[in-house]
């Protein structure tokens, strides 16, 4: 069924609509009256008809100005906090909101984020889980699915150009099922946690698709693979993706070798950059791993890629992204507890509904 799509509305409908609301409006008239009233029982006193009089225009004009800049912001681009927190508190959760709209004010100079939810009557709110998410694969599926029903309400309420902000504060694995819901079909930027702040690293506000999708050319400048990586494929084939401090590939060999039972083909993609990137430098790291995935996909013999990472989680959002729900990729989550994986999500089984 196809989405309704909610018209766009004038500057000055939405001004006109913003003042109409403002209860200060009512203080503002009625203190108007009273000197009014005050002003024609003694209409000799001249110095109260000029400064009340004066006084009332200027601040008509200031009241004015103030529903006009609003009335901007909810015409223009609505920026949106998609907001996921894994194994933290309800303050935490919360805390993580916080530090989100005020690193989308940093970035983009929005924050008119209480008088978006007053206009629209909305609630911008956050998927939050305050215990980690189980092993079982149902529970991963239920979660992505209560953050795309958040967002599906709000794009339907919303008209216009909607930017939206992710932060995800939880298991990569769960970015990747994110990203591949969200797919390229909207623009957005993607923040990652560090030095005590969220960096906006993945701006894919304009041309998503061409910046993680888009044809390789050339060799690869952030990620390497083994000359026979792509030799001896199996049916059921693993991808390691080594993109932070510490390698999978010895555990995850241990894991398939020894829990599976399995002789699959492991192919371990490692990383160029030492674990630090600069905000430039992410897009093509996507398109790079992205590139690897689609190789294997496109490769007859290989008929399901089993993918375990170690990667920060807007990286692993971008690569869901790229992936999006077609592909078969199995993405397994490492349990520290138990010292094992659990495959928690199949890309291609995800439902999108964004």
């Amino acid at each position: 069924m196809a989405k309704s799509v909610q018209p766009e509305k004038s500057l000055w409908r939405t001004l006109w609509a913003s003042i109409v609301e403002d209860r200060d409006l009512v203080f503002f008239g009625l203190s108007f009256l009273t000197w009014l009233v005050a002003y024609l029982s003694n209409p000799e006193n001249v110095a109260v008809g000029v400064v009340g009089g004066g006084s009332f225009l200027v601040g008509i004009l200031f009241y004015f100005q103030k529903h006009r800049a609003l009335a901007r912001q909810l015409t223009g681009i609505k920026h949106i906090p998609v907001v996921c927190v894994v194994g933290k508190t309800d303050s935490e959760a919360q805390r993580t909101f916080d530090l989100a709209k005020e690193s989308i004010c940093s970035v983009t100079g929005f924050r008119s984020f209480d008088v978006m939810e007053k206009f629209f009557r909305i609630k911008l709110s956050l998927g939050h889980s305050e215990r980690p998410l189980p092993p079982e694969r149902a529970a991963w599926e239920e979660f992505i699915r209560r953050v795309q029903e958040r967002i599906d309400c709000l794009a339907e309420t919303l008209y216009g150009t909607k930017v939206y902000h992710v932060f995800i504060q939880g298991p990569s694995s769960l970015a990747l099922g994110l990203g591949a819901v969200f797919g390229c079909k909207h623009p957005l930027i993607a923040y990652q946690w560090s030095a005590g702040v969220y960096k906006p690293v993945l701006d894919l506000r304009e041309d998503p698709r061409g910046k993680i999708r888009g044809s390789m050319s050339g060799d690869y400048r952030y990620i390497e693979v083994a000359p026979n990586a792509f030799e001896g494929l199996t049916t059921d084939t693993a991808v390691v993706l080594e993109m932070a401090g510490h390698s999978p590939l010895g555990t995850v060999q241990s894991y398939i070798r020894d829990t599976l039972k399995s002789n699959w083909k492991i192919v371990a993609v490692g990383n160029t950059f030492g674990g630090t990137l600069e905000e430039d430098d992410w897009a093509p790291v996507v398109q790079e791993l992205n590139s690897i995935l689609v190789r294997l996909h496109s490769t007859p013999e290989v008929q399901r890629i089993h993918l375990f990472h170690s990667m920060p989680v807007a990286l692993a959002f971008g690569l869901g992204m790229a992936l999006g729900t077609v592909t078969p990729v199995i993405v397994y989550n490492w349990e520290a507890r138990e010292s094992t994986y659990y495959p928690v999500l199949e890309l291609n089984k995800l439902e999108s509904r964004l």
